[in-house]
């Protein structure tokens, strides 16, 4: 490929370049950095152009079928709707919901068996609770019913492993206050539900992970201290019955606004918050006749990270918005969160990384698994894929034109 820009706004140069060397995420430059190439993913619109779609979840199967659902309004009415993408297409869309009426959110796992379970918030006789509905190898299910109390259920996250499907939510209860609950999947639906936020304040928006030994951990935000705060809970399926397997622990307790979390369980059992964060007071600024000092409702969002370990509380060194553009940087809410999905990078070795260049003279460490003839080895057609995209690489390379870097070192660590 060719293409002609611009140079010192007077002059105009070419440059080339092969499509077939890119991948996403990957940059390229050419004309001494003047130009900047990558490749953007290609967009497939699932939904139709006369309806409002919202709140979509994806999920993706053993048999490597991927799944998306979500809220499509139209004609004065709701349902959920879902779609699979196999080989290279994208199947007809399936009506998930039973009727059309009011419904809220929608969210996908996977359980042990490879079956698809679905479960959304719907308003039926003036009253909102969740559905669920499980497609096996014959197609859906039955909608079955999960909660029967008075008040809204609602903010569902699901999460899954080990077989069994994890539902978090949020109830509003007595006297309006919203508690957050669990429940374990059970056949086609779920069992009893069990009470994971003891506060008596508000308790918003849970989110769920599962760890490798299958303790369920739960995380969300809190009221209980007249300002928003994050906290997790753990919990283990045990005899048919979800218990409690610590105490409510604090992630963010801060005057600041801390709410909103992500939450995931890393290969060696830490787990890893996200929550976003605002100023002190929010939402309690100066009104028309109220004057007092607070934070505005949009005035500013920052995206946190926490690690809990057994050694304590972790935080980054950094800011994460120190990487991004300075235009950005203040406004950024409603982080998720996700480690590496198959466990090959073991977390506890990034130390191993950062030494050499914390306590020595080195601009670029590299880690390899493959030092170490008795480590992992991959298989031989793997291999020989691997040379054919390097040479590919490097051809690629060879034809573009890019920037010296100077006083680059290197350093190879043990075995990551």
């Amino acid at each position: 490929m060719t293409a002609r820009t611009p140079v010192d706004r007077v002059l105009a140069r070419s440059f080339s370049f092969s499509p077939a060397g890119f991948h996403l995420g990957a940059k390229r430059l050419f004309l001494e950095g003047r130009v900047q190439v990558e490749e953007v993913p290609a967009q497939t619109q699932l939904s139709d152009d006369a309806t409002f779609d919202d709140y979509p979840a994806i999920a993706t199967g053993p048999d490597g079928a991927v799944w998306t659902a979500w809220v499509s309004y139209g004609r004065d009415s709701d349902q959920v709707l879902a779609r699979a993408h196999r080989g290279d297409a994208w199947g007809e869309v399936e009506v998930v919901s039973e009727r059309p009426g009011d419904h809220y959110r929608v969210d996908l796992a996977f359980d042990g068996q490879g079956r698809l379970w679905a479960v959304w918030s719907e308003q039926r006789a003036g009253n909102w609770d969740l559905y669920a509905r499980v497609r096996g190898g014959e197609g859906w299910g039955e909608v079955r019913r999960v909660t029967t109390a008075p008040g809204p259920d609602m903010h569902h996250r699901l999460a899954s492993r080990g077989g069994r499907v994890y539902l978090t939510w949020q109830r509003f209860g007595a006297q309006g206050r919203s508690d957050i609950h669990l429940a374990a999947s059970q056949g086609d639906g779920f069992g009893a539900p069990v009470r994971v936020s003891p506060s008596r304040a508000n308790d918003w928006e849970p989110t769920v992970a599962v760890a490798p030994d299958g303790t369920v951990w739960v995380a969300w935000d809190s009221y209980a201290r007249k300002n928003y705060d994050v906290f997790i809970r753990a919990y283990r399926h045990e005899g048919g019955r979800l218990t409690a397997a610590s105490d409510v622990l604090e992630v963010a307790a801060s005057p600041l606004f801390e709410s909103h979390p992500s939450i995931d369980v890393d290969a060696a059992g830490r787990v890893w918050v996200a929550y976003d964060e605002g100023g002190i007071q929010w939402g309690k600024d100066t009104g028309y006749r109220m004057k007092r000092s607070g934070s505005g409702l949009y005035m500013e969002r920052f995206v946190r990270v926490v690690c809990m370990t057994p050694q304590g509380r972790r935080v980054p060194a950094e800011a994460i918005e120190s990487e991004f553009p300075y235009e950005v940087r203040r406004f950024n809410d409603y982080p998720q969160l996700q480690v590496d999905a198959d466990g090959q990078h073991i977390p506890s070795e990034i130390e191993k990384l950062l030494k050499p260049l914390t306590e020595e003279e080195f601009d670029v460490v590299i880690g390899s698994r493959y030092l170490d003839k008795n480590d992992y080895q991959t298989t031989f057609l793997r291999r020989v894929g691997a040379v054919a995209l390097l040479k590919n690489e490097l051809q690629t390379k060879s034809e573009s034109e890019a920037p010296e870097s100077n006083n680059v070192k290197s350093k190879d660590t043990s075995n990551r």
